[in-house]
């Protein structure tokens, strides 16, 4: 399972947690919040991986935490797992349903965590060797050339003379678009948040050019995006993600191109 209709599966998530049972995870919650700031900010990340997998642990014990997988592997007849065939799927659908447990248990974890302990993370980021100076000078480069057109930067718009005002009036509006998308980063405290909004500023652009569109048009166009959007700690926010966060299988092409983009600006 991956991180599609989050509302819905957190709403479930809380109400769980407020179950009776729940209380130990919540003491060990608060326990967690209250140690954050005490560690360095280089154990940070380290104590909160090593933290959620604990909590991820913890809760598959408790029933009201139990989606059901462990329920549905436990009932199943002696014979029918031990049939070549059969079994082998019901075991093989167990542990999908036992690793789409395990997903979605980290997912909501790492939203009520991250959305505590967002202040904190992102300042122990910036205190890392070089951040600062590095977002100083990214922001300078972004207020420099702000100005530069995708074209000068090795997109082609390869359209007839009769496609090209449809199709450059396309992409200045895409990329416009993404810039109002750039501009919301600061304002979401986690790391799935904050992805959500570079990924999506990079289907903006993406939706603005042509069908047949590669990395190479791509690239120049949010480059530009991000260029002219100039998201506040943008080096932060990035690391945010890798560290606190998870990026999907099917969501790693548009990340790939949003750092490759910002590596071009910072280089």
């Amino acid at each position: 399972m991956q991180a599609d209709n989050l509302e819905v599966v957190y709403a479930d998530f809380i109400a769980r947690m407020r179950d009776p049972r729940a209380r130990p995870l919540l003491a060990m919650i608060r326990s967690f919040i209250n140690q954050f700031q005490g560690f360095t900010p280089g154990e940070q990340p380290l104590r909160y991986a090593a933290f959620m997998e604990a909590l991820v642990a913890k809760a598959r014990t408790l029933s009201c935490l139990d989606y059901g997988a462990k329920a549905a592997g436990a009932g199943k007849d002696k014979d029918v797992i031990n049939d070549d065939n059969t079994g082998d799927d019901a075991i093989t659908n167990h542990e999908r349903e036992d690793e789409a447990d395990n997903t979605r248990l980290e997912m909501c974890f790492e939203y009520l965590l991250t959305n505590q302990l967002a202040d904190a993370a992102m300042a122990g980021i910036m205190q890392s060797a070089g951040m600062a100076e590095r977002e100083d000078q990214l922001t300078v480069k972004m207020l420099q050339f702000g100005w530069v057109e995708p074209g000068m930067i090795g997109y082609e718009d390869e359209c007839t003379d009769k496609d090209q005002d449809n199709n450059s009036a396309n992409t200045h509006e895409s990329i416009s678009l993404a810039v109002q998308e750039l501009d919301l980063l600061a304002k979401y405290r986690t790391p799935r948040d904050k992805k959500t909004i570079l990924l999506n500023a990079v289907r903006l652009v993406l939706g603005g050019l042509r069908a047949d569109t590669n990395a190479d048009d791509l690239l120049p166009c949010l480059i530009c995006a991000v260029m002219r959007a100039r998201p506040s700690r943008l080096l932060t926010s990035l690391k945010y993600i890798q560290l606190y966060g998870r990026v999907y299988p099917d969501e790693q092409y548009l990340f790939t191109t949003c750092l490759a983009a910002i590596s071009f600006i910072d280089q």
